[in-house]
């Protein structure tokens, strides 16, 4: 019965030590539910899309990315979802896209993201905030 005993309480310490939670998940395969965003009415705005794709490790037809829209249907260059950016004047134009995770009773947490980044060199960043 003591064999058991220490068996079942080493069982829990370990699960409890070593045990992984996910405390956020997204594939924006259900839309931008509790996404925000901030642009400041520039041409390049953030959207949930198919055209930039979600990469090998969440394979999916949703995406959210910066577009500068156009007037054709599509993805194609002149398309109104298109993966494209247009260029602004450095440091005065921002499109930020933002969600709350509350990671306060967490602690050692680790990100996991497909993220691509095709700006210019020291002018256009992607961020990640805690």
């Amino acid at each position: 019965m003591l064999k058991y005993l220490i068996s079942i309480t080493l069982f829990t310490a370990f699960t409890v030590v070593f045990g992984q939670a996910t405390i956020y998940s997204e594939n924006f395969e259900g839309g931008l539910v509790g996404w925000n965003s901030t642009d400041d009415l520039t041409p390049n705005y953030w959207i949930l899309g198919d055209c930039a794709g979600n990469g090998s490790s969440s394979p999916g037809l949703s995406s959210m990315y910066i577009t500068i829209g156009g007037a054709d249907s599509g993805c194609g260059p002149t398309g109104d979802v298109q993966y494209n950016y247009t260029n602004s004047p450095s440091g005065t134009q921002v499109a930020t896209q933002y969600t709350s995770i509350d990671g306060s009773c967490a602690s050692d947490l680790q990100i996991s993201l497909d993220y691509r980044m095709d700006g210019s060199i020291m002018e256009d960043y992607g961020e990640i905030v805690y």
